[in-house]
């Protein structure tokens, strides 16, 4: 094929692409593109019409033209493709492709069939051309806009036609339209090898449909698998194309009524195969017979369905409990037998229902539900356990059919005799000989064995029920034991798996450094090393995760250290062996105290902004871990001796009188009046200035004074700034008084946090720390808070409700003067000791109120004017002297009036509901109306009350609950 017929090839793939909806790089799954090229094609001549031209080289000529002589030629193109290679393939488009290669007016619009024909032959002529049988399609310029170009023909019909039909091969015939036919200028020529671009796929196969489960099957008609509400089925799945997911489809329906099918998609496991783990029998009714098939997905073509396998729905369990028996335990709460690590032979017995094919059980202790299959449907089975505590243990067995369906249980239980030897090991490590002893109080017990993981079984006598022998570890680690005891007859009475951490630490050891002893700093001492484990000769020790150091072992393996008390606190000492090919053993932990004789001294002045200053008290901590210390001795700065007699911990104040460094000098005293190694303890005071201010009472606009020294000398002046934003970066400057000191003041902007950055500048330039003074404006702004608010309506006119109003200079504050409504001045005195005062008001309007309050203060000042503003709604006012709202009052049999009022402008009756009894009561000129209750039981009573205006609206509603006293 010449390169442009491969490029021709090429875009015949792409349009085959293209027709199918899909794109270059998004393939379907398994696809496989090819190009079948006819093998055999011919023409015929109506001018020489008895004449073959079969498999002639050249260009084939199609339509009508004209010779030399002036003879018509008018040609028809037939050409065969050989389609064997894609039988067993599922063919998905099939495109006919033929090239143009002259065109005699490319301005002449053709139309070019093609026919399916009979098969071209050696006498195949215009006379005796192949036979047309259908015509498939026709088709115009591919092109237009190339001249030559090429025609293609959507053939996939005929091609899966003939592959039915099992033809081997497509013959076709390319002629141009019986109108167009005699046209010279629509004549043409055509490459004399077509081709039929294809995408195929080989779908995959399915086989060896089955039931999910251990026992999976595809059940006969005459011998269907039992099956429940659901069932898992799955299927084997081969494809040739290895497509990367396969899935499928399950069907499901009555056998009877192949009409009723279920489809159910089935997902791809593992390599090879498709599976539903539920698919749902619920609908179908017991013993209904079902037919099932499997069918599998590549992802392009579904396979065929598998022979129908089948299934018996069954959900009636089976009616009896089974029976158990066991001739080692009893069933018994009260006889003891068997023993633990005893096996014991238990038989499950069916009683001949054939309905049974196994049976389920369970033991108290062992957490697990088990199974095992009857000896035949309705038989028994047999099962051996062990237990292993000595207690009532009950056996659970419930008999199941082969459906799954688990019948009524039979509980079996008996008493476990204690019949475990206890079992204590005297470790001695790795290698080196450890200890067993073993205790029973059984009076025929004649030995005892051990067995060690999957060792040898060792045997050793009873004597008055205890016995003991050496044993060797191989290894560290946890090591189980198998313990057991014997009769003399070798029946085993009891048996117990012993577990050991086995290690190869060493034995760390010492008469000097140990908890009940008092080890102070400088004492010496030694600790001595003992191995676990064979071949060491040497040992390493650490204190503290500190480096590793290294001491040799002497020829028996042990080793001394001798050690000073070199740091004082509770040590963490690591000690491990190592061996001689370098093997180093687990590490042994070793604690014990060291207790230092110099008193511990501390001062806090880790807080942020600093404290401290000269002059200013700080407080030190004394603390001694020496036994009978009675108080401690001190000075500061080399003053006089400070006794202070508080016991082993005690605190004091002190005033540095120097910036920098101060020192205090101490000893803990004995009750003995004996002294402790003194402590020489320095810490350091800022230089930066004292600052007082005089403004704990003032309230935003006051002025507020600063009082600032200095704790430098010859100081001339301060560098400061009120509410810095970079701290150290202040630039304002003030100079100071003769004798070192500042007043600043500041008017106070608002409520809040504020700061004071300050700092000391001597006359030599030198500059003190930076003091932040921290300070606290008070808001004497009054706040509001009460029944009635400024978020929703509530209460009514002439509904009373408590306001509280509060400050935030509470201690300056003598009384709040408030008005509603623009109304008369009223006053609440603020109560001694708290931050609030309340009252209560009555509103005369409904909606928007007005409330404004403000606080007089100690001075005679006050504060702003608060505005609170508040809604109130159109709910009346309920009142009663025999029950008041919320109290315990009354009792059954004893009336009580209620009086209704207020609420809104307006009212002439009131609805109320007491007790869930509705009724309605006029009210007089004034709004108001009152009602009679007498209570027939005592309790708790909601009444719910509207008013009613002349036009039926109701207002809010009051709910006031009656309590009728007992």
């Amino acid at each position: 094929m010449n390169r442009r017929i491969t490029m021709l090839a090429r875009f015949a793939a792409l349009s085959l692409l293209t027709g199918l909806g899909l794109t270059v790089g998004a393939q379907p799954a398994s696809a496989s593109y090819s190009s079948l090229q006819a093998n055999l094609w011919a023409y015929t001549d109506s001018h020489d019409a008895k004449k073959s031209f079969v498999k002639q080289d050249g260009d084939v000529p199609v339509g009508t033209r004209v010779d030399a002589d002036n003879e018509a030629h008018t040609s028809r193109f037939y050409f065969t493709i050989d389609i064997t290679s894609l039988r067993g393939t599922a063919v998905h488009a099939a495109r006919l492709y033929a090239r143009e290669k002259t065109v005699a007016d490319c301005k002449a619009t053709s139309t070019t069939e093609l026919w399916r024909t009979t098969e071209i032959t050696d006498q195949t002529s215009w006379a005796k051309p192949p036979t047309e049988l259908e015509r498939l399609a026709t088709s115009g310029t591919f092109h237009a806009w190339q001249c030559p170009s090429a025609v293609s023909f959507d053939v996939l019909p005929a091609v899966n036609a003939a592959l039915a039909r099992h033809d081997p091969k497509i013959t076709f015939e390319m002629r141009l339209a019986s109108s167009d036919e005699p046209d010279v200028t629509k004549a043409r020529t055509f490459a004399n090898r077509p081709f039929l671009a294809v995408s195929t796929n080989i779908p995959s196969t399915v086989s060896d449909p089955v039931t999910m489960g251990s026992n999976g099957t595809c059940g006969k008609i005459n011998d269907p698998t039992p099956a429940r509400s659901s069932v898992g089925l799955s299927a084997k799945v081969a494809d040739a194309d290895h497509s990367s997911y396969l899935s499928g489809q399950f069907a499901v329906w009555p056998a009877e009524h192949p009409d009723q099918r279920t489809v159910v998609s089935a997902g791809g496991y593992g390599a090879d195969g498709i599976g539903n783990w539920n698919v749902d029998l619920s609908k179908y009714a017991d013993g209904t017979l079902l037919a099932w098939a499997a069918r599998s997905y590549d992802q392009q073509d579904y396979s065929d369905w598998t022979k129908p396998c089948y299934l018996l729905v069954d959900r009636t369990a089976p009616k009896h409990a089974p029976s158990v028996a066991s001739d080692t335990y009893v069933n018994s709460t009260q006889i003891q037998s068997g023993g633990q690590g005893v096996p014991g032979e238990f038989m499950f017995d069916a009683g001949g229902d054939r309905d049974v094919v196994g049976f389920r059980y369970e033991f108290t202790f062992d957490y697990s539900v088990r199974y095992v299959d009857a000896t035949h449907p309705g038989g028994t089975a047999k099962i051996t356990y062990a237990p292993k505590i000595a207690a009532n243990t009950t056996l659970t067995v419930e008999a199941v059919d082969a459906a799954g369906n688990v019948g009524p249980a039979t509980r079996y239980t008996f008493y476990v005799a204690w019949t475990a030897p206890g079992v204590d090991v005297d470790l001695g490590g790795v290698g080196l000989p450890s200890k067993i002893t073993m205790y029973t109080n059984l009076a025929d017990a004649d030995h005892f064995t051990y067995q060690i993981e999957d060792g040898k079984e060792v045997k050793f006598p009873v004597v008055d029920g205890t016995g003991s022998t050496d044993l060797t570890f191989t290894h560290r680690g946890y090591t189980s034991i198998q313990a057991r005891t014997y009769d003399q007859s070798n029946n085993l009475l009891g048996a117990t798996t012993y577990s050991v951490l086995v290690s190869d630490a060493p034995k760390v050891s010492s008469d000097d450094f140990t908890w009940d002893k008092l080890t102070v700093l400088g004492d010496q001492g030694t600790f001595t090393f003992q191995p676990m484990t064979t071949n060491v000769v040497a040992y390493q020790y650490r204190f503290d995760w500190g480096d590793w150091q290294r001491v040799d072992a002497r020829s028996d393996g042990t080793a001394v250290l001798n050690w000073t008390a070199n740091r004082a606190g509770f040590l963490y000492m690591e000690v491990e062996s190592i061996q001689a090919d370098g093997t180093e053993s687990y590490v042994t932990p070793y604690q014990f105290e060291v207790v230092d004789p110099h008193p511990r001294v501390w001062a806090d002045l880790q807080s942020w902004p600093r404290r401290d200053g000269v002059g200013l008290p700080v407080t030190v901590e004394f603390s001694s871990e020496m036994p009978n210390v009675t108080g401690f001795a001190y000075t500061l700065n080399g003053g006089s001796e400070q006794i202070v007699s508080k016991g082993a911990y005690a605190w004091v104040e002190v005033v540095p009188d120097r910036p920098g460094d101060n020192t205090i000098v101490a000893q803990a005293i004995y009750a003995d009046g004996t002294r402790s190694p003194s402590t020489t303890y320095t810490f350091r005071i800022t230089d930066a200035p004292i600052v007082s201010w005089n403004g704990d009472t003032m309230m935003p606009g006051d002025t507020a004074t600063f009082t600032v020294r200095p704790a430098l000398t010859e100081v001339t002046s301060y560098k400061y700034a009120f509410e810095s934003a970079w701290p150290g970066n202040a630039t304002n400057v003030a100079t100071a008084n003769s004798d070192g000191t500042l007043s600043l003041q500041w008017v106070l902007s608002s409520p809040g946090y504020h700061e004071l950055e300050i700092a000391s500048v001597s006359a030599d330039g030198t500059t003190s720390d930076f003091r932040i003074f921290q300070f606290w404006v008070s808001d004497p702004t009054v706040s509001v808070y009460g029944y009635y608010n400024d978020w929703t309506p509530r209460g009514g006119i002439g509904v009373p409700g408590w306001m509280s109003f509060s400050s935030g200079m509470a201690d300056q504050v003598v009384q709040f003067e408030y008005q509603v409504n623009g109304g008369p001045v009223l006053t609440v005195a603020m109560p001694p000791n708290t931050n609030s005062a309340s009252t209560t008001i009555t509103p005369d309007r409904n909606g928007a109120n007005t409330l404004t309050v403000r606080a007089l203060m100690t001075d005679g000042r006050y504060s702003p004017t608060t505005t609170y503003t508040f809604l109130v709604g159109t709910a009346p006012y309920v009142q009663s002297m025999d029950y008041p709202n919320n109290a315990w009052s009354g009792g059954v049999g004893v009336a009580g009036t209620f009086v209704f009022s207020g609420g809104t402008a307006g009212i002439v009756a009131f609805d109320y509901q007491i007790n869930g009894t509705s009724a309605e009561v006029t009210a007089d000129a004034s709004g108001t109306a009152s009602i009679q209750w007498t209570p027939t039981a005592s309790g708790y009573y909601p009444m719910y009350v509207r008013g009613k205006l002349a036009d039926g609206t109701l207002t809010d509603q009051t709910q006031y609950n009656i309590y009728v006293q007992y």
